[in-house]
């Protein structure tokens, strides 16, 4: 009883897509109002009816602008919803490559890695030779003679 569904979304929503549209529709029908008005023909009025005429042609355009605002702001939370799902299918999508791309940068990297590794391990000499050997060698890889 009363209880309250789980997908409603807030009313602010739909109030905002109504003024939006409906700012929208005002502003047409001033845009066309003011350019379909005739041009004054006489002169001593000339100044006052081209003001109007620019005034009603600016407020159809400040209304279409505004409305724009509004039916985005409207339309939120299906665009959220919309990345949402665009994202996830995406991720999805794209698992097996990354996959396959961080295999590829391990294989590549590999051979630089195990250079570095050498280039970084500690030396020892060997006792019968004095040639230098790996920290952890058993046998020397010069005379062959166990350290």
């Amino acid at each position: 009883m009363g209880g309250k569904r789980k997908d409603t979304k807030p009313k602010i929503f739909l109030v905002l897509k109504i003024v939006g549209f409906s700012l929208a529709a005002a502003g047409v029908v001033l845009l066309i109002l003011g350019i379909a008005t005739p041009d004054p023909s006489s002169s001593n009025s000339l100044f006052a009816e081209t003001a109007q005429k620019m005034g009603v042609i600016f407020g159809g355009a400040a209304c279409l602008i505004i409305s724009i605002s509004l039916i985005f702001a409207g339309f939120t939370p299906s665009i959220k919803r919309i990345q949402v799902k665009t994202t996830k299918y995406v991720v999805s999508d794209n698992k097996e490559d990354l996959a396959d791309i961080a295999t590829d940068a391990a294989d590549i990297a590999e051979p630089a890695l195990s250079k570095l590794k050498k280039a970084t391990k500690q030396k020892k000499f060997c006792k019968e030779c004095g040639k230098p050997i790996d920290a952890d060698a058993k046998f020397c890889q010069h005379c062959g003679k166990e350290q």
